[in-house]
This record gives structure tokens, C-alpha cells and sequence, in this order.
């Protein structure tokens, strides 16, 4: 289904490219840390809501006791819930090292405008993948846009 509505081919002269509205590896990285850091004492799902600018993952429970917003966004510490889903994960490769999940979201996000946000409730996180906006500007609105971003201005793109 990601496929379907976040990857597109798009031909330039004679090369057919695949081009991805939103990064399939930042996808794949919020989906499985999902699972593998869920609690299974809070009877809810994991929901991904899928919209034409953004995804939004939502993971029950909240941080693990000790373990501060900035150390999870930095991946300094990590507390693996689900010891036995993050093993399966990582032997069929959906993973590959434990406890890079939310370094690697980021880095899928290389140097686009549009960055992903965490967010950290008591019994939730939720993780929104913006659209890449680089895939949506020219290149000179591209370098004005990150300009600004430079500057602390915050940037909202919206595909109408």
C-alpha cells in the first residue's frame, strides 16, 4: 500500500526513475520500531494513518521509565521492550541494528526541508513522515527554502 501511494516512477529522456514522496526506509523504521517498542499492557493498536502530505505512525505506551525525550531523539540509550520481536526483526533483516531506528528515520530525510517529528505522549508516540519537500521544489526554491530553514524560520508545505 506504501508503494502505491508514496513511490512513483517518473522518465527523463530515455531513464525511467524511481522516485519516493516519502522515504520507504524512514517507513519501514517507524513501522518496526513500532513493534518492537510497543507495550503490550495498553489494550490499543499500532495505527498508521496515511494522508496525501504525511504518514502518522502511533505506537502504544510511551517512553520506557529513565529514559528522557532527548535521549530517544538522539538514540544515545535504548530500552528494547520486545526483546523477541526486535530479534525476528533484525534475523529477517527489517532492522539492522538495534536502537538506530530514530537516527535512521532522520538520516532517510538527508537534506530535504520537510523534516519527521516525534512526538511523546504518556501512553503514545507518534511519528510523522512529512512528504520530502525537495521532490516538490525547484532546485532555487530548494536553496531559498533551506536558507530560511537556516534562519529559523519553520517551513509548511502543502500539496494542494
Amino acid at each position: 500500500m506504501f508503494r502505491d501511494y508514496y513511490k512513483y516512477e517518473e522518465i527523463q529522456g530515455m531513464e525511467r526513475k524511481t522516485k519516493e514522496t516519502i522515504p520507504e526506509m524512514a517507513f519501514r523504521e517507524s513501522i518496526a520500531n513500532a513493534l518492537m517498542h510497543r507495550t503490550w499492557d495498553i489494550n490499543a493498536r499500532i495505527r498508521v494513518m496515511m494522508f496525501d502530505d504525511r504518514v502518522e505512525v502511533y505506537s502504544p505506551g510511551g517512553l520506557p521509565t529513565g529514559l528522557s525525550k532527548e535521549e530517544y531523539l538522539k538514540g544515545n540509550v535504548s530500552v528494547l521492550r520486545n526483546p523477541i520481536v526486535g530479534n525476528i526483526l533484525y534475523r529477517l533483516h527489517v532492522v539492522e541494528i538495534l536502537g538506530t531506528g530514530v537516527r535512521r528515520i532522520l538520516e532517510a530525510y538527508g537534506s530535504s526541508i520537510r523534516k519527521p517529528v516525534f512526538e511523546v505522549f504518556e501512553n503514545s508516540i507518534k511519528v510523522t513522515l512529512p512528504t520530502v519537500a525537495s521532490l516538490e521544489m525547484t532546485k532555487d526554491e530548494n536553496v531559498v527554502a533551506q536558507l530560511l530553514a537556516s534562519s529559523g524560520y519553520r517551513l509548511y508545505y502543502h500539496n494542494w
